[in-house]
């Protein structure tokens, strides 16, 4: 849940820095919405849609969790700025009663257990809705210089691609970076079937640029694949589709 929580405050959900640290934390995260949210395969996985087991990894306990591989920042080559970010930046609390430094993802493991213990002592629901998403896992944050290969169930609806955003289609990730559109149009919602992203080649009403030209939004990295012909590239996306 505390994963869900830092999410949530990444994408713009308010909170009142001054009482990270008190009895009462004043954020705006939607609690209640959590318990609810629940070659590729060289580390992504592919996830069965009954059992929630990964097809390509079976667990060897009975608990069913899937072991997300990592990938470090010098192999994939995507843009760095995201996870460099929130394993080296520092943060000064002692405004609000704390250290003078800590490191962002310390500070991050603080809040978010802070807000999840809030939550589940509202009530007995709450409660048992948090044992039944954590069940009994410490909330752990590490700063570590990788990024997460998730899994890719419903890889189809995830556009625009990477870490960052910087790939508009599946298409666009299965060439080489260079191929790549430095810049396009984000926001609209029309479902582009064949490239498998959203439309983003025009401007159109409330359209933000994307350059990819800016610190943190480089399209590079992540070339797996990218060697294919055009029928086996096309052959793959048709694949990703079912997923």
């Amino acid at each position: 849940m505390a994963r869900n929580v830092v999410e949530a405050l990444a994408v713009g959900s308010p909170i009142d820095p001054k009482t990270m640290l008190s009895g009462k934390v004043a954020h705006g995260v939607k609690m209640d919405n959590h318990p609810d949210v629940c070659s590729c395969a060289e580390c992504h996985q592919r996830i069965d849609r009954v059992s929630h087991v990964s097809l390509d990894r079976p667990p060897a306990g009975p608990d069913k969790d899937l072991v997300i591989e990592t990938v470090p920042l010098d192999k994939i080559g995507t843009d760095p700025r995201h996870a460099r970010n929130f394993a080296e930046r520092k943060m000064a609390l002692a405004s609000i009663g704390g250290p003078a430094e800590i490191p962002y993802y310390q500070a991050a493991n603080i809040l978010t257990q802070r807000v999840v213990e809030q939550w589940a002592q509202e009530s007995p629901r709450n409660a048992e809705a948090e044992r039944e998403v954590d069940r009994g896992k410490p909330n752990e944050f590490r700063g570590l210089l990788t990024y997460r290969a998730r899994p890719l169930n419903g890889i189809w609806a995830t556009a625009p691609y990477l870490h960052n955003g910087s790939v508009p289609s599946l298409y666009e990730l299965l060439l080489a970076p260079h191929a790549r559109s430095r810049m396009f149009y984000m926001g609209n919602w029309e479902f582009d079937p064949v490239h498998v992203g959203v439309r983003s080649s025009s401007p159109f009403t409330g359209a933000s640029l994307f350059d990819t030209r800016l610190p943190g939004n480089s399209n590079a990295g992540h070339t797996y694949g990218t060697d294919l012909s055009e029928e086996d590239r096309l052959a793959l996306i048709e694949y990703l589709k079912t997923l």
